[in-house]
């Protein structure tokens, strides 16, 4: 393995911190996997190099 990805929701002002004093580095945004019709939930897709 080489690289590391997670999700984090947007707005979880836990779990991005924690993402981040570990080396994870925001690459982008996308609709939560599991959103049901008229939900809107995002996800924060953050990547770092093993």
């Amino acid at each position: 393995m080489t690289e590391q990805w997670v999700s984090v929701a947007k707005g979880n002002m836990k779990g991005i911190p924690f993402y981040e004093a570990r080396g994870f580095v925001f690459q982008h945004e996308r609709a939560s996997y599991g959103n049901a019709e008229g939900e809107d939930y995002v996800s924060l897709r953050y990547f770092r190099k093993l």
